[in-house]
């Protein structure tokens, strides 16, 4: 059965602006989306500026392509909101992406 961190998406989101801040530099994170034995990659790549402010934010559970643009000589660029979290939709698209991987790579 695929795991799933509920809310990963919030402690990533916090740790990589704690980051920025401190280093004052943006930083671009991205993660693959799919399963993998137990495993389960929510997709969901994201960027912060030199602030922390986020400035990207792809799509969970589906591949994502994200276009941002930022100032390189000040590290900021325009903020944006995240979605509405639901940490039942969260839950009920990991077990989704999961399994329809799971048949997919079993040939089932």
């Amino acid at each position: 059965m695929p795991t799933s961190t509920a809310g990963k998406r919030f402690i990533k989101m916090k740790l990589l602006q704690e980051k920025a801040r401190r280093n004052k530099l943006p930083i671009f994170y991205l993660n693959m989306v799919g399963g993998q034995d137990e495993l389960v990659f929510d997709g969901q790549s994201l960027a912060v500026d030199r602030n922390g402010d986020l400035i990207a934010l792809g799509k969970q559970f589906e591949e994502d392509l994200i276009i941002t643009d930022i100032d390189l000589r000040d590290g900021i660029a325009k903020k944006v909101e995240p979605p509405a979290y639901c940490r039942e939709e969260e839950m009920f698209n990991a077990i989704v992406l999961g399994i329809r991987d799971y048949f997919r790579k079993n040939r089932v």
